[in-house]
């Protein structure tokens, strides 16, 4: 990736259990979301408005990876390839620097290296991330398989 390609993005705020951080490139999204110094981190990324959003949820080598476009949508997660699939049903993540947890749904967990990419792409373009299958959680898509990409009329 060249430098003009690496800077030319708007610039992404991420928010973690270490605080706010402010990237301006590609290498400092890597930086902060790709930091293992904690096993367990929550990040949010957004740009300069609310939506749309990405959550991104560690614990060890796993991601859970979450999708919001616009206000009141509940989102789209990530799916994980048939392959990967972990041998539970559900996975713990840590919600918070308090130790909070979610369970979710091992279908939907990532290798931990999936999210950094995830979180590349989402600095360059304000979309769901390509590298990712994702599953829509509004009521009317539910049961309509995966997509890759957001209606674009959820805009």
């Amino acid at each position: 990736m060249s430098d003009d390609q690496e800077n030319r993005a708007e610039p992404l705020t991420i928010f973690s259990f270490d605080g706010e951080h402010r990237a301006t490139s590609v290498s400092e999204v890597e930086r902060v979301v790709g930091d293992h110094a904690r096993t367990a981190n929550a990040f949010f990324l957004v740009g300069s408005h609310p939506h749309p959003s990405l959550s991104i949820l560690v614990q060890d080598a796993m991601s859970y990876v979450h999708y919001f476009p616009v206000p009141d949508h509940p989102g789209y997660r990530s799916l994980c390839p048939d392959e990967q699939h972990l041998a539970s049903d559900t996975a713990v993540f840590t919600m918070s620097a308090l130790g909070d947890e979610t369970h979710v749904d091992t279908d939907g967990v990532l290798p931990r290296a999936m999210a950094l990419v995830a979180a590349r792409e989402f600095f360059l373009k304000r979309e769901p991330p390509a590298s990712i299958t994702w599953d829509s959680l509004l009521d009317e898509d539910v049961g309509r398989g995966t997509q890759r990409q957001h209606d674009n009329d959820a805009h």
